[in-house]
């Protein structure tokens, strides 16, 4: 499953897409040439916006933000359960469409 993730994250050209989208905002430099980068599980690569959780034998600092990141990621979990269990937003498919450049696939 693991490896999965990773694949699926290659497979979509997320790290690039995501790069393109920020760097054509025209907001302009980021702080130190630093993006703003997704938080994911430790099998993730590395990359410019894509971070994963810090592995192996981390520092306190590291260890306090995993522990802080790793909570963050609980409750965006526990609300998508929400929405999907309670209020099966996700339930109906009719309203889950592949678009591509705004045409339907």
């Amino acid at each position: 499953m693991r490896q999965n993730d990773n694949g699926v994250q290659n497979m979509s050209g997320l790290n690039n897409y995501l790069l393109r989208l920020l760097r054509d905002t025209g907001l302009g430099d980021f702080v130190g040439g630093l993006l703003p980068a997704l938080y994911c599980d430790g099998i993730f690569t590395l990359l410019p916006t894509i971070v994963p959780r810090y592995v192996g034998n981390p520092s306190q600092f590291e260890r306090l933000l995993n522990i802080r990141m790793a909570s963050v990621r609980q409750v965006i979990e526990h609300v998508f359960a929400d929405h999907h269990n309670f209020f099966r937003l996700f339930w109906v498919p009719r309203y889950l469409r592949m678009m591509s450049q705004g045409v339907q696939i």
